[in-house]
Order: C-alpha cells, then structure tokens, then sequence
C-alpha cells in the first residue's frame, strides 16, 4: 500500500493546480481564485462573519481579512448589521451577479479534470472528500 502521508502531498498539488488554473478566468471578472471562493461561501452561508469564512475555506484569517476588504472596497460586498464583534456579510447585486460566472469556472475545471473518471468512479470521489472534510477536528 502506498504512504498515506503522499495524501496531504496530493492535496496541495490539486488546490495548486486549481488556482493556477482558474487565475486567469477569475481574473477576467476582477476576482483570484481566493476572491471567487469567499463569494461563493457567503452567497451560500447567510450570516456568515470573516472568521467563519476562514474556517470554511482552511484559510489563514489575517488573509481572508484583506480580500474581504477588497471585495468591500470594489462593492461586491456589505457589511451587515449584527450584534457582538464581528460583522455579517452579505453579497451587493454586483457581487449576486459574478456567481453564476464563478460557478461556471468552478464546474468546469472540475468536469474537465474528473473526466477521466466514470460517473460511479467521480460521485465514489466526491462522496469520500465530502466525507473526510466533514469529519476533520479542528
């Protein structure tokens, strides 16, 4: 049996691979793969703060601060009111209206780079992530 350890190594290869790819299309619509990503996680989780963001994503937070910021200052996002310490945030219309086009990316790189699979063989893979990343401890 293969070292379990090259798993981790696998891992950074693929998010690698996705940015590196996916750069220059996130780009035409004046995002980073990192940006296109915070969208899509507050377009589906309402409520959500930059902190939750970060843990959703793996992400360091001091890095997710600075693109939030950004997405502020471009308005594609708005801080909403809540209570406690930390802000809700929530998609402006423009920041609604780069999903569809992030999803696309998104999709795309993935049908593409899971075509060498069968369809029993990609829902097998998609089935055995989902459940790894939500039995991860913090």
């Amino acid at each position: 049996m293969e070292d379990l350890g090259n798993l981790s190594q696998y891992v950074s290869i693929l998010a690698r691979k996705y940015y590196n790819d996916t750069h220059k299309q996130c780009a035409k619509i004046n995002l980073n793969p990192t940006t296109a990503n915070i969208l899509l996680i507050i377009y589906q989780n309402k409520d959500i703060n930059k902190n939750q963001i970060a843990k959703v994503l793996g992400q360091d937070r001091a890095l997710v601060t600075r693109e939030v910021n950004k997405l502020i200052k471009i308005d594609y996002i708005n801080k909403k009111e809540s209570t406690g310490r930390s802000q809700s945030l929530e998609l402006s219309d423009l920041g609604c209206s780069l999903i569809p086009s992030i999803l696309e990316i998104r999709n795309n790189w993935w049908k593409k780079n899971l075509s060498i699979f069968d369809k029993t063989e990609q829902q097998a893979f998609l089935k055995t992530m989902h459940h790894i990343i939500n039995n991860l401890e913090d």
